[in-house]
């Protein structure tokens, strides 16, 4: 297992002086939420296919604002941002289920952006997915919330990247 300060270095190589999510093929298309400042929470999805090794490398960042949260497949999590301390998560079997929802807690109108979720495992496995986030003041918009069809249609979208890998 890779330990946690050794992956803070990997991560802090990855994420600078154009090793971002770009040269993770990470598409520019992605999926778009929307939400008012404050609701108690919301989930920025990051569905990949599962691998199950718990040597994988997670990094959730803000394009122009850098890194929020990392880990490496352990149980422990790095939150760089200070604005997001206390406010994010994602689930700790994460790696185990292929889900790494970034889960934002009272969002504010300054988390809005572009987020890139990077998933690398041992090899040339990786993955990586964009999520834009609108968060917009209390009362100034009308949110639409994903029917559940798009819910349920939802894992399938993210998988189709690594379709060519599955064949």
């Amino acid at each position: 297992m890779i330990s946690h300060r050794l992956f803070s270095v990997l991560c802090l190589g990855l994420l600078s002086d154009g090793a971002h999510a770009d040269s993770v093929r990470c598409g520019s298309a992605g999926l778009s939420v929307r939400v008012r400042a404050g609701e108690e929470e919301i989930g920025l999805p990051c569905v990949f296919a599962h691998i199950g090794l718990s040597e994988m490398l997670l990094v959730w960042q803000v394009e122009a604002r850098g890194p929020v949260l990392s880990t490496n497949g352990s149980r422990e999590f790095k939150v760089w941002d200070p604005e997001f301390r206390g406010r994010v998560r994602v689930d700790p079997d994460w790696y185990r289920k292929g889900n790494a929802e970034l889960r934002v807690t009272r969002p504010r109108v300054s988390d809005s952006g572009n987020y890139s979720c990077i998933v690398r495992a041992e090899g040339p496995a990786e993955y990586c997915a964009r999520v834009t986030l609108d968060v917009n003041s209390a009362g100034s918009c009308q949110c639409p919330r994903l029917s559940a069809g798009w819910i349920a249609a939802l894992p399938l979208l993210l998988l189709l990247p690594w379709a060519g890998l599955l064949l």
